[in-house]
C-alpha cells in the first residue's frame, strides 16, 4: 500500500501517481507517442433530433449513441470508428445545436461548445436536416462555420422514408435549399434514411469523394495555364487608374485547399471576379465538391530589376562635366547666372564625352 499526495483540480502530483502506478504494474513509461493511422473523420452535426445518432448506429453497427424521440438525449460528443470499402472512418456524433435562447441548462450548453468545436477536428461535416422540417436560420449558421474553417460539408437530407411520394417532390425539396443556402451551392447533397439504411453507401461514396478533393494538390504550372486562359476568356474589370491583372497564383495549403494569387494592386481587387476564377476552378481543376478560399497579394515590383541604372561611362562623364563647367560650385545668394549658362554645359559634356572615350580607347591598346 502506497501514499501519494494530489490536487486534481491543480494537477499537482499527477506524474508521480503515474509513476507509482507504472511501478506497481511493472511497466515502464514510453517517450515515442505511437503514430496515429489515417482515417477519415466525419463529424455529424445538425438541429436536434435530426437524425444524427441514427446515423452513427448504423454508420458503426453498434448503439453507441442514445436514440430516442427526446430531443437533446446526446450531450457529449460520441466517438466511433468504421470501415468501408478497405478505408477506416471516424465519426463523431454531436449534440444538437439550437438556438441560444433554448439552450437553458448548463450541460446542453457545453455539450453544444464541444460539438462546434468537433468541426476542427473533422474533415468532413455531415449536416443533417430532417426533409418534412425543411431548413432553419440555425443550420445556416452552422454552415457558415464549417465553410469559413474550410472543411468539406455535405447535406444529408434525412427521413426520405416519411415523404408522402408525390412525384418530383424530392427535386422540389433540393431546389429549396439551393435557394436557401447559396453559400453552399458547391456542397453534394444526399437524400437518406438513416433508420432503414437507405442510401447511406451513396452517402460515404461521397464522403470519400469530398475527402479526396479536399487532400488533393494541383500543380503549379497546371494552374497557372489555367489561370491565364480563363483571364484571357473574361478580363477582369478596369477601375480608375487602369486594368486589374492576376500575374500568377500558387496552391499554398490542403485540408483546408486555399490559393494565393498575385496581383497587379490589391486595393478595391473586385471580389465577383474572384467568384468568376472560383468557379472556373471548380470546373476545371476537379475539386468541385469543397469550399475554396483565395487570397490576394500585391506584387513589389524590385526597382533594381526593372530601373536601370547609369553605366560607369556616363557617371564619369557627369563628373568631369560639372567639374570643368563649374556647375559643382557654390554660387552665393544673388549671385547673377551668366548668359550662355547651358551652351556652356553642352560645350564642356562634350569635351568629357571626347576625353573619356579617348581614355578607355587607350586603355584598350
Amino acid at each position: 500500500q502506497r501514499l501519494v499526495g494530489i490536487s486534481a483540480s491543480h494537477g499537482l502530483g499527477i506524474e508521480e501517481l503515474e509513476d507509482t502506478l507504472l511501478g506497481m504494474l511493472n511497466l515502464e513509461r514510453s517517450e515515442i507517442e505511437p503514430e496515429e493511422a489515417e482515417t477519415i473523420k466525419i463529424a455529424v452535426m445538425g438541429k436536434p433530433n435530426t437524425g444524427k445518432s441514427t446515423l452513427t448506429n448504423f454508420l458503426t453497427g453498434r448503439d453507441v449513441s442514445i436514440v430516442s424521440d427526446i430531443a437533446g438525449t446526446t450531450r457529449d460528443v460520441m466517438r466511433a470508428t468504421f470501415t468501408y470499402k478497405g478505408s477506416d472512418f471516424t465519426v463523431l456524433d454531436t449534440a444538437g445545436i439550437r438556438r441560444k435562447g433554448k439552450v437553458e441548462e448548463d450541460v446542453e450548453y457545453y455539450s453544444v461548445n464541444r460539438a462546434i468545436k468537433a468541426i476542427d477536428e473533422a474533415d468532413v461535416v455531415l449536416l443533417m436536416v430532417d426533409v418534412l422540417e425543411g431548413l432553419s436560420e440555425q443550420d445556416k449558421k452552422i454552415a457558415s462555420l464549417i465553410v469559413r474553417q474550410g472543411k468539406g460539408i455535405i447535406l444529408v437530407l434525412n427521413k426520405i422514408d416519411l415523404l408522402p411520394g408525390v412525384p418530383n417532390e424530392m427535386e422540389a425539396i433540393k431546389d429549396r435549399v439551393r435557394f436557401l443556402f447559396p453559400i453552399l451551392s458547391f456542397a453534394p447533397m444526399i437524400p437518406v434514411s438513416a433508420k432503414k439504411g437507405q442510401d447511406v453507401g451513396k452517402l460515404l461514396d461521397t464522403v470519400w469523394a469530398v475527402w479526396k478533393q479536399l487532400n488533393k494538390r494541383v500543380d503549379t504550372g497546371i494552374f497557372n495555364q489555367a489561370l491565364r486562359s480563363w483571364c484571357a476568356e473574361y478580363q477582369p474589370p478596369r477601375s480608375a487608374d487602369g486594368h486589374y491583372k492576376i500575374l500568377y497564383g500558387t496552391q499554398v495549403s490542403i485540408n483546408p485547399v486555399r490559393f494565393l494569387l498575385f496581383v497587379n494592386k490589391v486595393k478595391a481587387f473586385p471580389e465577383t471576379y474572384l467568384s468568376y476564377i472560383k468557379n472556373q476552378m471548380r470546373s476545371t481543376l476537379g475539386i468541385n465538391y469543397i469550399p475554396i478560399e483565395i487570397s490576394v497579394r500585391e506584387r513589389k515590383r524590385n526597382p533594381s530589376l526593372h530601373e536601370k541604372g547609369l553605366d560607369k561611362e556616363e557617371v564619369e562623364i557627369q563628373k568631369i562635366t560639372k567639374r570643368t563647367s563649374g556647375a559643382d560650385k557654390a554660387k552665393p545668394k544673388g549671385t547673377m547666372r551668366k548668359p550662355g549658362g547651358k551652351a556652356r554645359i553642352g560645350k564642356a559634356r562634350e569635351a568629357a564625352t571626347r576625353q573619356v572615350k579617348s581614355q578607355r580607347q587607350n586603355k584598350g591598346k
